[in-house]
């Protein structure tokens, strides 16, 4: 830990030297992939879509301490539209792996 034998005491701050570590909230690797499908048939046209998310790990915070696991997101959708355009009908899914993830994350003093 960077800042070794130095213990905040309520209300103030300690300052330490961050060097070297990766910055909070930024994964070394992010991508998207998705695929759309569509099917005309003689009552309207069928869609379907997917994507995929994944996300490589993350830290909380400078000190490079708590973090957050890669993750993966797979979401997708099916639907149909009638022949004139004007009526459709869609049903989708998030997060079809189940996959847990952090929507934030704090670090608090473990004294």
């Amino acid at each position: 830990m960077p800042c070794e034998g130095q213990t905040p005491t309520p209300g103030h701050v300690v300052t330490c030297s961050a060097a070297g570590n990766r910055l909070p909230f930024t994964p070394n690797t992010t991508f998207n992939i998705g695929a759309d499908y569509n099917v005309d048939v003689p009552f309207g046209t069928l869609e379907a879509h997917a994507t995929c998310y994944r996300s490589s790990s993350v830290f909380a915070a400078p000190d490079n301490v708590a973090t957050e696991p890669a993750y993966d997101l797979v979401n997708a959708s099916m639907g149909w539209a009638d022949l004139s355009g004007q009526l459709s009908v869609k049903v989708w899914g998030k997060n079809l792996g189940n996959s847990y993830y952090a929507t934030s994350m704090l670090e608090a003093n473990q004294a």
